[in-house]
């Protein structure tokens, strides 16, 4: 039997592709993206690096206002990385 493939996705940052487990995910519902943590929610969704420099990257770059991203988001995902 072989193997199970890894799953890649594209960071929005980096335009790099990296694990499912190593990005937040983040989804679209009513306007405006927001965190899914449990990365179980049945929509189109966005991904973040989890990784401090990046984050900080994504809060001073055109992405928020290309994405609609508001700073709770960015703030709840920064506290999310400070829980590891």
């Amino acid at each position: 039997m072989l193997p199970k493939p890894e799953v890649l996705r594209l960071d929005i940052v980096s335009h790099k592709s990296f694990p499912k487990d190593k990005l937040f995910r983040l989804v679209k519902v009513d306007d405006v993206y927001v965190l899914d943590e449990g990365q179980n929610m049945k929509r189109r969704g966005l991904y973040v690096l989890k990784d401090e420099e990046t984050l900080n990257k994504l809060s001073t770059k055109k992405i928020m206002s290309r994405y609609r991203l508001n700073e709770d988001v960015i703030k709840r995902m920064k506290e999310c990385l400070g829980k590891k």
